[in-house]
């Protein structure tokens, strides 16, 4: 595709300028060496035949050594000028080329050597010998080239004319000959030069657009993030109190027409809230920002609990399955895994199962390979088989794009069309691999291989662990800092409906405020507030705890919408010991508490 006009224009004023660099970052030198030339032969010449000499002769040399070091000296400003562009320099170059041909072409006749064989030998010689080292100097423009080294062949092919003999001829041949290979020299030479130029402008032109794009890119992808996080926590604010609002109406609910339509609106916030999951994770995997928080991972009770999950979604569905779960004998209890992204490929698996079979069975089949592909570690097969509708051939190759959904005919078509993408691109980020295999009709599998690292039980886990001893009500206080008055409503019911006292603030500065007047066991921050935001209090907190050396300080856990791995960072740097992100549950709320205040709480409060 040809460049448009005004790119042209502007790669053309591109070689110009960067000829006329070229021609000048070789004068500094050459110009020097042409004066002394000159002198050079004033010297030789006089040194030999002193009467040779005539006031033209040494006129001549006084000419050529002053252009020459005129030339040089223009060079020099050009060199130290921050106006390079200008066209004034081109323009005094042609006339200083010019004038330096003509002197130099002048040379022959103001020293007059025809009674001197050998002098005129090398008179004529040291000529050429100007010509072509003028070619060569002036090799990046034709025009300069022609300008130095024509005006001395005509008047070498002159001189040799004039001699009328043998050697005058022979003369004459080899000037010609000279000419006509530095014209074509010249005309090669900068046709080539010229395109070289070009190429190299071009280039870094391609070059410039590329970081442009690049640059606008990731300038794009930032903004992309920034708007995703802000929505994700715009929308899981107001979606919290919806949820909580939801819970404590069902709970109080006493037809059951209003119990059913709440648990419609609990189901439809549940789904929106499974969506923004869904775009953020999948926004987090397209930029590669997905990390992996490994740790001890216990396989049966994280396959029994997802088969339980997928149990209670059929329930829900009113679905006769048979939903079992398998696990080899060959299989280790513990393994070292992102158990949260182990558990949302499997429940996203289960769950699909279990909306494409109407009847029959799901198996969650775990095994292993033997022996392990490398010492420490595991290769684990996990299978979901059903036998539910199949997917057709033809949308197989298609089921891990983001956004297909199966086109099943009769079937709902509930959700985004991402779980299956995502979860394919965290088994890729855990180093495995997610296929599937079905026939329409009978069943689909979809496998995920995965290869993990063995692990042992953690120190804190053992069989013959005791539960805490419930403490009373009075034991504990909640210091509640929430701007939203309805999510402070919901967390307010919540914590009371666990047994516990509850103070509500509205901002950081109150939070403060209020504790350097009273005491609270543990404290529920929000991060984003008006006047102080939870960041900014809780950094304030720890420096009057630390200016008072208080040996045990309060327990700050974050209540925020925003799921970001740098908010999580953001909020343990300013202090903070918990991360518990909004819309969460009363039995996410409760282990948070619990693990916290050193107690134990209702598992299952009555607000869920």
């Amino acid at each position: 595709m040809n460049a448009p006009p005004a790119a042209n224009q502007n790669w053309t004023r591109h070689v110009h300028a960067a000829r006329t660099r070229m021609l000048f970052s070789h004068l500094p030198f050459a110009a020097p060496m042409g004066a002394g030339l000159a002198v050079l032969l004033l010297v030789y010449v006089h040194a030999l035949y002193p009467s040779v000499l005539t006031p033209w002769s040494i006129a001549w040399g006084a000419t050529t050594f002053l252009i020459e070091c005129g030339a040089g000296l223009h060079a020099v400003m050009y060199l130290r000028s921050r106006k390079r562009h200008a066209r004034a320099w081109r323009e005094r170059l042609i006339l200083i080329t010019g004038l330096t041909g003509v002197i130099w072409a002048l040379a022959v006749w103001a020293l007059p050597l025809h009674q001197h064989l050998e002098l005129r030998a090398t008179l004529v010689g040291a000529t050429l010998g100007v010509a072509a080292c003028g070619a060569f100097m002036f090799t990046a423009d034709r025009l300069l080239a022609r300008l130095f080294f024509v005006p001395i062949g005509l008047s070498l092919a002159m001189f040799c004319i004039s001699l009328g003999d043998v050697r005058g001829l022979f003369g004459l041949v080899i000037v010609t000959g000279f000419m006509g290979v530095f014209w074509v020299a010249a005309n090669r030479s900068h046709r080539r030069i010229g395109e070289l130029l070009r190429l190299r402008y071009e280039s870094e032109h391609l070059a410039t657009l590329r970081a442009a794009a690049l640059d606008e890119a990731g300038q794009l992808a930032k903004a992309k993030d920034m708007f995703l996080a802000t929505m994700s926590h715009e929308m899981r604010t107001p979606l919290h109190g919806i949820l909580g609002l939801s819970r404590m109406l069902h709970q109080q609910a006493n037809d059951a027409t209003t119990r059913e339509q709440l648990g419609l609106i609990q189901s439809a916030g549940t789904h929106l809230l499974g969506v923004i999951n869904d775009v953020l994770d999948l926004s987090r995997l397209q930029a590669r920002r997905l990390a992996l928080q490994t740790g001890p991972v216990d396989l049966p009770a994280l396959a029994h609990e997802v088969t339980a999950l997928a149990g209670a979604q059929a329930a829900s569905r009113s679905s006769a399955l048979d939903i079992r779960c398998e696990i080899g004998p060959e299989v280790p209890q513990w393994v070292t895994a992102d158990a949260h992204r182990l558990r949302q490929v499997l429940i996203n698996l289960m769950g699909n199962a279990v909306k494409f079979t109407p009847r029959g069975s799901i198996c969650l089949r775990i095994t292993a390979d033997t022996p392990p592909p490398r010492q420490g570690q595991v290769a684990l097969h996990f299978q979901v088989i059903d036998t539910g509708i199949g997917i057709p051939a033809s949308e197989q190759a298609r089921i891990f794009e983001p956004f297909h959904q199966l086109n099943a005919e009769g079937q709902p078509h509930a959700g985004t069309g991402l779980g299956l993408s995502i979860s394919s691109q965290i088994a890729q980020a855990m180093g495995g691999t997610l296929t599937c295999q079905s026939e329409p009709g009978q069943g689909s599998t979809f496998s995920l291989w995965v290869a993990l690292p063995q692990a042992h039980a953690p120190a804190d886990v053992t069989p013959t662990s005791t539960p805490p001893t419930r403490v009373t009500a009075a034991a504990a206080h909640v210091l509640l800092v929430e701007d939203n008055p309805i999510n402070t409503i919901v967390a307010k019911a919540a914590l009371e409906q666990l047994g516990l006292g509850v103070t509500a603030l509205e901002n950081g500065r109150q939070a403060v405020e209020w504790l350097a007047m009273h005491q609270a066991d543990l404290v529920l921050m929000d991060c984003f507030m008006p006047e102080m935001n939870g960041l900014e209090a809780t950094r304030r907190i720890r420096e009057r705890e630390q200016r008072l050396q208080v040996s045990q300080p309060v327990p700050i856990i974050a209540l925020t919408a925003s799921t970001e791995p740098a908010d999580r960072t953001a909020c343990a740097q300013a202090g903070m010991n918990g991360f518990l992100a909004k819309p969460f549950t009363s039995e996410e709320l409760t282990q948070v508490l619990s693990h916290h205040l050193g107690q134990a709480l209702p598992c299952e409060p009555s607000l869920s």
